[in-house]
């Protein structure tokens, strides 16, 4: 099991949240990384920030809603 997956197993069984999200910035998202750390859904241009010394940063969403959360768990 995964670092990520079994943070998310702590998270559902200590506070059986509605959703747990992310950030993650869309080369990495779209090689696939977000699903192989257990993210199964995903919001493009989610978060867009402006940092004056960095520019815009454009930042996707990702999320699991608890139902989501159970599935990722039981699978590994």
């Amino acid at each position: 099991m995964s670092l990520s997956k079994l943070l998310m197993a702590l998270v559902m069984h200590r506070w059986e949240p509605d959703y747990l999200f992310g950030m993650a910035q869309p080369g990495i998202y779209t090689k696939g990384v977000g699903a192989r750390y257990g993210y199964r859904n995903m919001q493009a241009h989610g978060m867009i920030w402006t940092v004056p010394s960095s520019g815009t940063l454009d930042e996707w969403i990702i999320w699991n809603d608890l139902d989501d959360l159970r599935k990722v768990v039981l699978r590994s």
